[in-house]
C-alpha cells in the first residue's frame, strides 16, 4: 500500500529539489514548474515532447522510490498490524512522513548527505519501534488500562469425595 502520494512528497521536499534529484543522466534537469504541473495532472501545452518525457520519467522515479519505501515499511508493520492499514490510521500517524524520509534518502543514491541519512535512520528506528510494540500508530484502539472482574466458568463436578 502506498503511504505517500507523489504530490505530497514533492510539496514536502520541494519541487526544485525533486527536479534536481530525478534528473536523468543524459538529459537536462526537469523544470520544477513542469514537474509541479505533471504531478497535479494538468500541464501547459507549451512544453516540448522532450521536456514532458523527462518530467514523466522524474515523476515515475519518485513514484518508484515511494513504492519501495512503502513496501519496506510494510515489512515492519506486518509484525503488529493487519495490512492494509485503514486510511484513518495512516493519516493519524507519522507513517507517511517516515516513508517520505526513506524515499528521500533513496533519491540521493550514493550521495552522502548527513541530515538526509540521519532522517532515514530515525525512520527505520521508528519502524522498528512500531514492529516491537514500543511505538503505536496514532489511530490505534487505546490500550486497556483497567482490569475487569475475573469470571471463572467451569463445568459441574463429576466426582465427589
Amino acid at each position: 500500500m502506498r503511504y505517500v502520494s507523489v504530490a505530497d512528497f514533492c510539496r514536502w521536499f520541494g519541487f526544485e529539489e525533486m527536479a534536481q534529484l530525478t534528473r536523468p543522466d543524459d538529459k537536462d534537469a526537469v523544470s520544477p514548474d513542469l514537474l509541479r504541473e505533471i504531478v497535479s495532472g494538468e500541464w501547459d501545452a507549451n512544453w516540448t515532447d522532450e521536456q514532458l518525457d523527462v518530467a514523466f520519467q522524474a515523476a515515475q522515479r519518485i513514484d518508484a522510490v515511494l513504492e519501495d519505501a512503502s513496501r519496506l515499511a510494510d515489512g515492519y508493520l506486518a509484525v503488529r498490524y493487519t495490512l492494509p492499514l485503514a486510511a484513518d490510521v495512516i493519516a493519524a500517524s507519522a507513517l507517511p512522513r517516515m516513508v517520505g524520509d526513506l524515499a528521500h534518502y533513496q533519491l540521493y543514491d550514493d550521495q552522502e548527505v548527513a541530515h538526509i541519512t540521519n532522517k532515514m535512520k530515525l525512520a527505520v528506528d521508528w519502524l522498528e519501534g512500531v514492529s516491537r510494540g514500543l511505538v503505536r500508530l496514532g489511530a490505534d484502539a487505546p490500550v486497556q488500562t483497567t482490569i475487569g472482574t475475573p469470571v471463572i466458568d467451569s463445568t459441574p463436578r463429576v466426582f465427589g469425595r
